[in-house]
């Protein structure tokens, strides 16, 4: 059975970057000094010419048939025929090579806080072919074809390239006058070489043979130069997968150029590649990109401009998985085309793609699904203005009608930061209780710590870390030492920060910073500090007078567990984590005390009943194995479940929308204390 077309692609990069990392990694491991730069060179002529014959095309002038050449064309001896039969095959080689430079980077910059030494470390990973073919078809969409100039100032191995030169074939020019239309800037030489030998073979094999004249200029034209530096002349299209490198990560030479020319893009390398290509466009431009310049605070500025520069016809919401073999949130991307002689004030058209698994997956979904229309100015009372596209009308208009969450409560932005976990905070059940301050509903300590030494009762509080998915009750595993030397390291080392007096001890609400699942929330008993994975928030005395701080407490927390609530926060911001600005800015519509009282009733009875499946749980806080049945768990957690539905269907009425079908019960993380 035929692979689909995707799937290959994987399959067959994934073959190649493996082999090409065994053949460095092999000559590493036998301790022969490595000359990078010659071994790269004899690598790809090598493959280069098995590409040739495999096309049936020339290999005069490939390759200098040195002693280095000679042995890299006998390591791909034994490479199947096939591999060399896909025009890509001389980049994904370049990426298995830059794999171990890339990975050194890294661990020394997460290890011990190095800076990346060059910009051409962060990120060398190959574009799906499909996103490539859309970005190249849909920013040449409208261009005059008789004069256009594409450009990619991040060439990399070719791959934008090859989409352009593809598109442009199939919109009626000749091979050969396609790829005099192609441009490309690249600042790492060994990849610049990699996309002339790329090009010069894929025309020549559409061409049937080689043409010298016309492989000079691909030459001339595909050069290795910074991108960020100097003048250039003007381009019809643009296009890039650029690289990404943060602030804190960049060169510092790097870090002043961004800052001195490209502010308000100065906070990533790609948002500067993003005003670099809007600059040299004429008529379009195409990028792959984090998604965060789309929905961050500290980008605020810098998309403002970005979305009046012209028209975002365009918006593939890929999120995580765009890549094969790269994996996890901190991976998602989306691609988007922008008109720069368009309308910004024009309608997107969006897909959203980020529930699709990989690149086939998401291919497919694109494929197959109409896109939605976006008008970005919808969303000009929303904070921020994030790119939020995926709120309806109804949840949209409370931004305008209605207070944000700052107005009624406290979220603190400054949370404790010990600088020393290893040091500071332990489970609750390694340290003794006598030791642990009282949390009223979590924890209280033993009876024969009272009128003893007062030097030790108190000295670790329970400890607001986040963790896994549990909203109303939950993640109590952790204790902070709250003892006077430790809060006068955190107060002064610089890596720390120590929580302010008027929270510590106070009751709440807490909940998970970290947005890989859906938002949610908790109780915090007094007692408690909290830290940054673990945010608190503090309801107001002023919002619903009439109501008791239990009540209050619980109401708040009602609505910030919903449906809604979710909805409008993952809008605000749908990366890897729920920032306080965030928190504060979700909108919550005026509430009677009697619709009030109604929410915090079901919620206390939720919080109560969550409490109670956890004395089912072995090491938790609240373990009483005698306390409940496996039996009476099932009923309750049933229960539960009947009090979740009505609670949704009262903020529903609350934000006046339409009761979602849960996509899965709040309480599933809970199912499992049941047993």
């Amino acid at each position: 059975m035929t692979r689909p077309p995707q799937t290959q692609e994987q399959a067959l990069a994934a073959e190649v970057i493996t082999r090409t990392e065994a053949l460095l990694t092999r000559a590493l491991d036998r301790g022969e000094r490595v000359d990078e730069a010659g071994w790269h060179r004899a690598l790809i002529e090598a493959a280069a010419r098995r590409r040739a014959r495999r096309l049936g095309v020339s290999e005069t002038g490939v390759g200098a048939g040195d002693g280095l050449s000679a042995a890299c064309q006998a390591d791909l001896s034994t490479w199947p025929d096939a591999l060399f039969g896909d025009a890509h095959v001389l980049g994904w080689m370049h990426q298995g090579w830059s794999a171990l430079g890339r990975l050194k980077s890294f661990e020394a910059h997460v290890q011990r806080g190095e800076r990346h030494d060059s910009a051409t470390v962060s990120t060398q990973l190959y574009t799906p072919r499909w996103v490539a073919d859309a970005l190249a078809r849909q920013a040449l969409e409208g261009a005059d074809l008789g004069r256009a100039r594409v450009l990619d100032p991040a060439a990399g191995g070719g791959q934008m390239l090859l989409a352009a030169l593809d598109a442009l074939v199939d919109a009626g020019l000749a091979p050969a006058e396609a790829a005099t239309r192609l441009w490309g800037w690249e600042l790492d030489p060994h990849a610049a070489r990699v996309a002339r030998w790329t090009l010069k073979l894929e025309v020549a094999g559409r061409l049937g043979g080689r043409d010298p004249q016309l492989e000079h200029q691909i030459d001339a034209q595909i050069v290795c130069r910074d991108a960020l530096l100097g003048d250039a002349p003007g381009f019809e299209v643009v296009l890039t997968n650029p690289p990404y490198m943060g602030w804190r990560s960049m060169p510092a030479e790097l870090r002043e150029h961004l800052k001195a020319h490209y502010a308000p893009f100065e906070r990533d390398l790609y948002a500067a590649f993003i005003k670099r290509c809007q600059d040299v466009a004429t008529h379009a431009v195409g990028l792959l990109v984090q998604q965060g310049i789309f929905y961050l605070k500290r980008f605020e500025a810098a998309r403002a401009e970005l979305l009046a520069a012209g028209a975002l016809t365009d918006f593939l919401h890929l999120g995580p998985g765009a890549f094969w073999g790269l994996t996890g949130e901190k991976a998602s991307v989306v691609a988007f085309v922008q008109r720069l002689d368009g309308r910004c004030d024009e309608a997107t058209r969006v897909w959203d793609l980020r529930r699709a698994r990989d690149p086939f997956a998401k291919a497919q979904v694109f494929a197959r699904t109409a896109p939605q229309l976006f008008l970005a100015s919808r969303a000009a009372s929303v904070p921020g203005r994030p790119f939020c596209y995926e709120l309806p009308e109804g949840l949209l208009r409370w931004f305008d009608e209605a207070r944000p969450l700052s107005a009624i409560a406290e979220v603190p932005g400054s949370q404790n930061k010990t600088g020393a976990n290893r040091r500071f905070v332990r489970p609750w059940a390694e340290v003794e209780a006598a030791e642990i301050a009282a949390a009223p509903g979590l924890f209280e300590p033993p009876r024969s710590a009272a009128g003893g030494d007062e030097t030790r009762p108190g000295r670790w509080r329970f400890y607001s870390k986040g963790g896994r998915y549990a909203p109303w009750w939950g993640n109590w595993e952790w204790v902070v030492d709250w003892s006077e030397p430790a809060r006068d390291f955190y107060a002064s080392n610089r890596t720390s920060n120590l929580l302010h007096e008027r929270y510590v001890g106070r009751e709440g609400i807490c909940y998970t910073d970290f947005a890989g699942g859906r938002f949610n929330a908790r109780w915090m008993p007094p007692g408690c500090v909290f830290d940054m994975t673990g945010p608190a928030i503090f309801v107001r005395e002023q919002w619903l007078p009439g109501l008791s701080f239990k009540e209050r407490n619980a109401a708040l927390l009602g609505i910030l567990n919903s449906a809604p609530a979710r909805r409008l926060l993952k809008a605000l911001n749908p990366t890897l984590h729920f920032q306080a600005s965030d928190v504060r800015a979700l909108p919550v519509p005026e509430v009677n005390e009697a619709k009030a009282r109604r929410i915090a009733a079901l919620v206390l009875e939720l919080v109560e009943g969550v409490r109670a499946l956890h004395w089912r749980v072995e090491g938790d806080a609240l373990y009483d194995p005698r306390a409940l049945s496996e039996g009476q768990a099932r009923a309750l957690l049933a229960k539960l479940t009947e009090l979740e539905g009505a609670l949704e269907a009262e903020i529903a009425g609350l934000y006046q929308v339409a009761v979602r079908p849960l996509e899965r019960t709040s309480l599933s993380h809970h199912h499992a204390l049941a047993r």
